[in-house]
């Protein structure tokens, strides 16, 4: 009778708080995981932060200056104007870092251009970027013509500090055909 009694027991904490009409509520926000989720904003003069888009592309080009090795691939962070259908023009402030491999945990110190209104004329700063993951998609370079799968992304973290012009924050960049350049070797 007292092993009854302990089986009923144990049954009623087993299963006495599981009630199919009661579940708990799933309290996460919706991720939609087809938008860029970018967070790096833009800081001009202590102004208010505004944020700047992260476009990825494959950039083939040999060593220059001090570098040691060919730069493969380009994070760029641009104004959210820019919708990757043009080139860059010199109206839209734009940030770039060239990076040597295509790889997760390459970081770079190389900023490879940068323009606009804003960051074209600055004669300061430095900063860096790190690569978290990478899908490039990357089929090859033929001629100067750069080939790439649809769908690519990329993510990592980056920060930037001139004078008067802070840019920090985690980034998500698709690839952007319009950034793409091969040298011509």
């Amino acid at each position: 009778m007292r092993y009854a009694l302990g089986l009923l027991s144990v049954g009623a904490l087993v299963f006495g708080g599981c009630s199919p009409e009661v579940a708990p509520a799933d309290l996460a926000a919706p991720l939609d995981l087809a938008a860029p989720q970018n967070g790096v904003l833009i800081t001009i003069d202590g102004g208010a932060p505004t944020p700047l888009s992260a476009w990825y592309s494959i950039f083939i080009a040999p060593p220059e200056g001090g570098e040691t090795s060919a730069t493969q691939m380009a994070v760029t962070f641009i104004d959210p104007a820019y919708h990757c259908d043009a080139p860059v023009t010199g109206s839209l402030d734009a940030l770039s870092f060239g990076f040597q491999a295509r790889a997760p945990g390459v970081s770079s110190g190389y900023i490879l251009a940068r323009g606009g209104p804003h960051l074209g004329p600055i004669t300061d700063g430095s900063g860096w970027a790190e690569l978290d993951t990478v899908d490039d998609r990357f089929l090859g370079a033929d001629g100067g013509v750069i080939d790439v799968a649809p769908g690519g992304m990329v993510t990592g973290q980056m920060h930037f500090q001139s004078s008067h012009i802070t840019i920090d924050g985690h980034f998500q960049a698709p690839h952007c055909a319009a950034l793409d350049f091969a040298a011509a070797q």
